[in-house]
């Protein structure tokens, strides 16, 4: 059974009538988000592969179409921006009304890329057992980008701090998710050299933050479960909305025609 997202906003904003989306609905007897996540994410070179910061585009291989799509930095500046917001509401996101919906199929999948998914630098953030990487496919030392790094890729500035020194992050559409963030400034070097009143502590030391090295990167595989049109509210956006439904009806996904 799937289960509706509580509210329709986002941090991209709210669905436009007549707009089609591809989604990934929440269910009460489905897996985890970490079943997911690409760990580590896949590097993808977008000029090679077509790929614009605008638009999905379906692609394939292996014999079936996927639909590749760039996560805006925009609307979600962190990767785990858009995995957060999809492990509370699901994925919706939009598509072309020129796409050939009729390639689409149940074996399709939501390939979701981020221009920040693959830190080439990682190697200079926090190492386990600080960082939980989210599949347990990082147990020691990274050898490679660790998807656990996107919770601690954050710039403190984009946080918030309680009391108790714990951080959040909160994104428009009621969602917030606990992070940590990037190392900047002084640090406890961990070794012995300041005294204080004849005890002798760890030592403050200037470090230099982190300065991440990006490269775009497919972070998320996800089922597509439906396709959605979004009804008009007038006369002109009715007509506009059914001619969207007639064309993703080509595919033999399940096709719901939903008010905003």
């Amino acid at each position: 059974m799937f289960i509706q997202p509580a509210t329709s906003e986002r941090a991209c904003g709210k669905r436009i009538a007549a707009g089609i989306y591809a989604e990934t609905r929440l269910s009460n007897q489905g897996q985890p988000i970490e079943s997911y996540i690409v760990d580590p994410p896949k590097p993808i070179d977008i000029e090679k592969w077509g790929l614009t910061a605008r638009g999905a585009r379906l692609v394939e291989v292996g014999g079936v179409w996927h639909i590749f799509d760039i996560v805006g930095r925009e609307h979600y500046p962190h990767v785990a921006d858009i995995v957060e917001e999809i492990r509370c509401k699901g994925a919706s996101r939009r598509l072309a009304g020129n796409l050939d919906f009729s390639r689409l199929t149940p074996e399709s999948r939501l390939v979701l890329i981020h221009a920040r998914a693959v830190i080439e630098n990682f190697d200079e953030y926090p190492q386990p057992p600080r960082v939980t990487c989210p599949r347990f496919e990082h147990l020691d030392r990274f050898e490679e980008t660790c998807a656990g790094l996107w919770w601690h890729d954050i710039p403190e500035g984009d946080l918030t701090a309680d009391e108790h020194g714990q951080y959040t992050r909160s994104i428009p559409g009621e969602v917030s998710y606990r992070a940590t963030p990037r190392i900047e400034g002084l640090v406890l070097s961990g070794s012995t050299g300041l005294t204080v009143n004849s005890v002798e502590g760890p030592a403050l030391s200037e470090v230099e933050g982190v300065v991440p090295q990006y490269h775009h990167g497919i972070f998320m595989r996800l089922p597509v479960t439906n396709l959605t049109v979004i009804a008009g509210r007038n006369v002109q956006e009715e007509k506009e909305a059914e001619k969207a439904y007639q064309a993703v009806n080509q595919s033999s996904l399940p096709i719901f025609m939903e008010e905003e």
